[in-house]
């Protein structure tokens, strides 16, 4: 199964901070005619809300869709995050989708609860690494409770010969080019 990501930075999330809401009709509207977004909306898969500051880009909130882009990434529940994220962080609203495709190249409407449920765990798992405040509060106690040396939420100064070792064999070799292709 693939999945393909789109970035709307071009179409920020413009958000309101009288009424703390995002004008959602005119960010569908937008997304939908960027240059190979059409249908977008109706696609399924997972998505990360974040804030770009200062060049770099934090994520604070990952879900998954389901049913569909347009009815679940501005659901009420979403929004009461994204308000709490943007009101007690510095930084411009960005977000970014992670859709089911098919083999053609197209958005999928598909069924794939099972492979989106694991994929909104994997970038949960790397938004967590990138930023212990996530603001998700399911499917997170392993990954907030958990340390392995070397691979998973390993401080300064952790790093051992063993736990070096275990980095190597699934990310490769640090000094030299590994032989074994």
């Amino acid at each position: 199964m693939k999945f393909d990501t789109f970035f709307f930075d071009s179409i920020p999330l413009k958000w309101n901070r009288k009424t703390r809401e995002i004008d959602k009709s005119v960010f569908w509207k937008q997304a939908e005619t960027k240059q190979g977004f059409q249908g977008i909306s109706e696609a399924k898969g997972c998505y990360i809300f974040g804030l770009s500051c200062a060049g770099g880009l934090m994520p604070y909130y990952v879900g998954q869709a389901k049913k569909t882009f347009k009815q679940e990434v501005f659901g009420l529940h979403q929004m009461r995050i994204y308000d709490k994220c943007i009101n007690n962080n510095k930084g411009t609203p960005v977000l970014i989708l992670v859709s089911a495709m098919t083999g053609k190249n197209e958005f999928s409407k598909a069924n794939h609860d099972k492979v989106i449920n694991w994929v909104e765990d994997l970038l949960i798992s790397y938004a967590l690494e990138r930023n212990p405040k996530v603001e998700n509060s399911s499917k997170t106690a392993y990954w907030k409770n958990v340390e392995i040396p070397g691979l998973w939420k390993t401080g300064w100064g952790k790093n051992t010969k063993d736990s070096n070792a275990l980095k190597r064999m699934f990310f490769g070799q640090q000094r030299k080019k590994s032989a074994c292709k």
